[in-house]
């Protein structure tokens, strides 16, 4: 019945000639004018990575955050983008914006791409954007009692104390004290500290080592004390 229509599915790629005929056994049947169309292939969805930028430095432990935007979509047909890192897939999010963070990359660089999967007109992959990992650096960490040039008296206890600075990653373990690289005790949490029991006279370096397994260690500047002779008892 009028309208005359139907649905062509599955039309392979290239140059076709359409024609209509009305079928009639009465008068005979027609032939319209030839239409001709083309077939072309369906074109993939662009996307680009906007995040991290061609060039970008992180440090070992840092969350990178991978972003994408899908840009031409001819027939909204996007379900998911996929993140890799030098062609692994990391995870991927199936609605905008899209993003992934990555924890844990290796140091050295990498070569970051993100894929527009359709199942209709193809994915589409992003250009390549390089990226470098960095090793942390190691943790400070500061000897602050004794302070350089104290005195101390022998037989008493003494208070070692120490702080950590700059720890990108907080991955300080444990903090080590030495008098003459002879260990006194460690601790293991903020605030740092040891007590070294019963001093015994004479003159010590001592230092304060952080301990990082991830990082590499880091070792205090020495302070020098001295430990006098306790004064004698009064009488009186």
């Amino acid at each position: 019945t009028a309208p005359y229509s139907i649905s062509w599915n599955g039309a392979a790629i290239g140059s076709r000639s359409l024609t209509a005929v009305a079928v009639d056994p009465v008068d005979g049947d027609v032939t319209s004018t030839a239409v001709a169309i083309d077939v072309v292939a369906p074109v993939p969805p662009t996307v680009s990575l906007s995040s991290p930028s061609e060039g970008d430095s992180f440090t070992a432990g840092e969350t990178i955050t991978l972003a994408a935007s899908v840009g031409s979509d001819a027939n909204g047909t996007v379900s998911a983008v996929a993140f890799y890192a030098d062609g692994v897939l990391l995870g991927q999010d199936t609605s905008a914006p899209y993003t992934y963070d990555w924890s844990g990359a290796a140091l050295g660089g990498h070569a970051l791409t993100a894929v527009a999967l359709d199942a209709v007109d193809g994915n589409g992959t992003s250009t390549a954007v390089n990226i470098t990992v960095n090793a942390a650096p190691p943790p400070t960490v500061t000897l602050t009692s004794p302070t350089e040039g104290a005195v101390l008296t022998a037989g008493t206890d003494v208070t070692l104390t120490a702080s950590v600075g700059s720890d990108a990653n907080g991955t300080v373990d444990r903090v080590v004290f030495t008098a003459d690289g002879v260990t006194i005790g460690e601790d293991t949490s903020a605030p740092y500290s040891v007590v070294w029991p019963a001093v015994s006279e004479g003159s010590y370096l001592l230092r304060a080592e952080a301990i990082d397994p991830a990082d590499g260690n880091a070792v205090s500047v020495e302070v020098s004390v001295e430990v006098d002779p306790a004064p004698p008892p009064t009488v009186s």
